[in-house]
Formats: C-alpha cells, structure tokens, sequence
C-alpha cells in the first residue's frame, strides 16, 4: 500500500508519539501498601477469654450488689416493723395508765360522795363528849392518887417502926384521851355515848 493513499486521520495516528505510561509507585509506599490488609484482622481467642472474664466478674459484682440490697431492704423493713410495735406498745400503755387515772378518780369521788360528812351539830357533841370523857378521867385519877396516898399514910401510922417512906407514890405522868368518832347514826342524828368508844393509857 502506498502510503501516500493513507488517509490523513490515520497518517496523523502513525505520526503523533505514543501515549506516556503511568508513573510506578515508589518501592516503599509499595510495600506498605501490600502490608496493609483489606479487611479488620479477626480477634484471637485470647481476647474472647479476656471478654468473658471481665462479663463473668461483671456479673458476680452485679450479684454481690443485688444481695446486699435485698438484705438492706429486709433489715430496713424489719427495723421499720420493730419501731411501729414499739409505738403500738407505747400507745397502749398510755392508754392503759390514762383508763386506770380516770377509774381511780372516778371510784375516789364515788367513795367521796358515799361517805356521809359530819354536820357542825355532830362536831360539836362530838367535841362535848370528848370534853367530858377527859373532865372524868382526870377526876378519877386524882381521886386514885388521894386514895393511895392516904392508905400509905395509914401504914406509916400503924407501923412507925418499919420505915414506909420508901414506898413512893408518882402520878402518871399523862394521860391520853382517845377519841373515836365512827357516827353509825344517819346524818342529822346525834350519836349516844355509848356508841362511841373511849379509852385512857397510862404509859407508865
């Protein structure tokens, strides 16, 4: 084929250079470009163990804790049960004491109500008898100590050679008034005088 036959477009293909290649990679970013895997390396078996390990103790604090709650929960319920009867208990007994307080007094103004009180008419007998009974008490032991007196004076006249002043005579020294009022008698009636009982001591 005569190459002056050629069309141009082709003429102009033969006659223009060849096209320049793409430059290579330097051998270095090479290398690193072929150590540098694709795809995340798998984890080892070791890593699992050390994953398990850390959920397993994990799990046994979670245990310890929901234990130790449990027995917070119970001893707080338990303390909270103990303060209700203690105030249960003290309520009762405040109750208790205020009912007993109440029928002390009320059987107090009963007896106080039931118990008949003396007029000023039955004082003032009360107060004459009393008068009386010590007026004849007094009367009688000086009588008594007349008495006496004058037989010691008689012995000494019939035996002058025996000597009697040894034998002395000492009143008593008091004289106690015992005074009993129980006034059996309804009110407004004045009491007899034996019904009220009288009685002298002499402490010596």
């Amino acid at each position: 084929m005569d190459r002056r036959s050629m069309s141009p477009g082709i003429s102009s293909r033969l006659s223009s250079p060849p096209p320049a290649a793409h430059p290579s990679p330097p051998p270095a970013a090479a290398q690193s470009a072929a150590a540098t895997p694709s795809h995340p390396p798998s984890p080892t078996p070791d890593a699992f163990t050390r994953l398990e390990e850390s959920f397993g103790r994990l799990t046994e604090k979670w245990d310890q804790f929901v234990v130790m709650f449990h027995r917070y929960k119970e001893k707080t319920e338990k303390e909270l049960q103990a303060a209700v009867r203690l105030q249960a208990a003290a309520r009762g007994f405040l109750a208790r004491r205020q009912v007993q307080s109440l029928r002390g007094e009320k059987h107090l103004a009963v007896a106080f109500r039931a118990t008949p009180w003396p007029s000023s008419h039955e004082q003032a007998v009360v107060r004459l008898q009393a008068a009386v009974r010590g007026f004849l008490v007094r009367r009688a032991v000086r009588k008594l100590h007349l008495l006496i007196s004058s037989s010691l004076h008689q012995l000494a006249a019939c035996a002058p050679n025996h000597q009697v002043s040894s034998i002395l005579f000492e009143p008593p020294a008091e004289v106690e008034v015992w005074v009993c009022s129980p006034l059996h008698g309804q009110r407004g009636s004045s009491p007899s005088f034996g019904q009220l009982p009288w009685c002298w001591t002499d402490p010596t």
